[in-house]
């Protein structure tokens, strides 16, 4: 991930700096600084994101719900903290233009952590997507070992952690919309110590 100088910058201007951008690039926007996003993560991490996309897709469509999925495409915004992101998986329920270029309604967010983007999703992620008032959950998935976090949005505005772990919890429920994740299916095909339930 390669830093711009000359920060700060507002949503507005990075918008413009957008269009200049060469086409397939992909950069966010944090504390008034941009970043070049990396293109291409490891087998792993891929296979993880395609199976928490798969998972939450496959229920919203077994319940008719209009709440879609998207994977590592889908950009989101957030204009009171002046932030960009392209989260792993976005799980939003309003409609969204084919030709929008931004989520701004996300109820789910989901990131795959790695070795250069841990302490930013654990951190500045983690605080900017919680102001976010439409989010009902942030769910933070580890590569290397079974595991999983998630911040889940509870009565008022307080947040509830759950850690997802072999031995203890398994599952991570999303009441409002009626979604849930395993251990057993965001690690399906790579890892043996999570077995089918």
């Amino acid at each position: 991930m390669r830093m711009r100088s000359d920060p700060p910058w507002t949503l507005a201007e990075f918008h413009e700096l957008l269009q200049e951008m060469p086409e397939g690039e992909r950069w966010e926007l944090m504390g008034g600084r941009i970043y070049k996003m990396m293109v291409g993560g490891t087998i792993g991490h891929g296979r993880i994101v395609g199976n928490v996309g798969f998972a939450l897709s496959r229920q919203l469509r077994e319940r008719g719900s209009p709440c879609s999925v998207f994977q590592e495409a889908a950009r989101v915004e957030i204009e009171a903290a002046e932030a960009s992101f392209f989260p792993d998986v976005v799980v939003t329920c309003q409609d969204v233009d084919p030709a929008a270029r931004a989520v701004r309604n996300p109820v789910v967010l989901v990131e795959v952590l790695s070795r250069t983007t841990r302490d930013k999703d654990e951190t500045v992620k983690l605080a900017v997507y919680r102001t976010i008032p439409s989010l009902r959950a942030y769910i933070m998935v580890e590569q290397g070992v079974p595991g999983i976090r998630a911040v889940l949005r509870a009565e008022g505005d307080r947040w509830d952690w759950v850690h997802l772990e072999v031995g203890g919890l398994t599952s991570v429920h999303v009441p409002e919309i009626d979604l849930t994740l395993t251990l057993a299916e965001t690690y399906a095909g790579l890892l043996e110590l999570v077995a089918p339930s």
